[in-house]
């Protein structure tokens, strides 16, 4: 093996690190971000907070799924424009989904708190689909959605079991990475 190509071999840890970095970087954004909702949507003084909240979020939930796929893109030498299409077509059904949920509201079969619920469970469900393509971080994510809907629904004061959960969410992660990394730098220097 020439030394260029054992000089490739070693670099590609490092392009790794630092994508699963940009990764839980986007995860503790969004879980701050479902935070914010959580609040918005607990608080809310007009009905229409909350689940305009969610819909603006499905927006940056979809701009953060496909800035990690681009990243994954250079890893996995995919075609961008592959990428993009893709992910505009899963996120674009989503956003549909969520028109659905406004004519519910309109034709009155759906009250506004009802409503900020069933888009978290929608904005959950295309994170969580969205996560089996591109990472666990973001399937976490759509799960860590889910749960929020749920007990939402059926706690009144949820906020603080949410945040609790978030925070745990977010060390689990801190944790599993760090336990990652030094591994693959080991195998990275034994190979120098």
């Amino acid at each position: 093996m020439s030394s260029q190509e054992s000089n490739q071999s070693v670099k590609l840890p490092v392009k790794k690190g630092r994508h699963h970095l940009l990764e839980d970087f986007i995860l503790f954004v969004l879980i701050v971000f479902t935070m914010l909702g959580i609040y918005i949507s607990d608080i809310a003084t007009a009905d229409i907070d909350g689940y305009l909240y969610w819909m603006v979020m499905i927006f940056v939930f979809a701009i953060s799924g496909i800035i990690i796929s681009l990243a994954q893109s250079k890893l996995k030498a995919l075609d961008v424009k592959e990428i993009l299409i893709e992910q505009s077509l899963h996120w674009f059904g989503a956003i549909l989904a969520l028109f659905g949920v406004l004519l519910l509201v309109h034709a009155n079969t759906l009250s506004h708190d009802s409503a900020a619920l069933v888009f978290l469970l929608v904005l959950s469900l295309a994170t969580y689909l969205d996560g089996i393509r591109i990472g666990w971080r973001f399937g976490l994510i759509g799960n860590y959605l889910g749960l929020a809907a749920v007990v939402m629904a059926y706690i009144e004061n949820s906020m603080w079991i949410l945040y609790v959960t978030a925070v745990l969410i977010i060390v689990v992660i801190f944790f599993i990475d760090r336990n990652r990394n030094p591994n693959k730098q080991a195998t990275t220097s034994d190979q120098e």
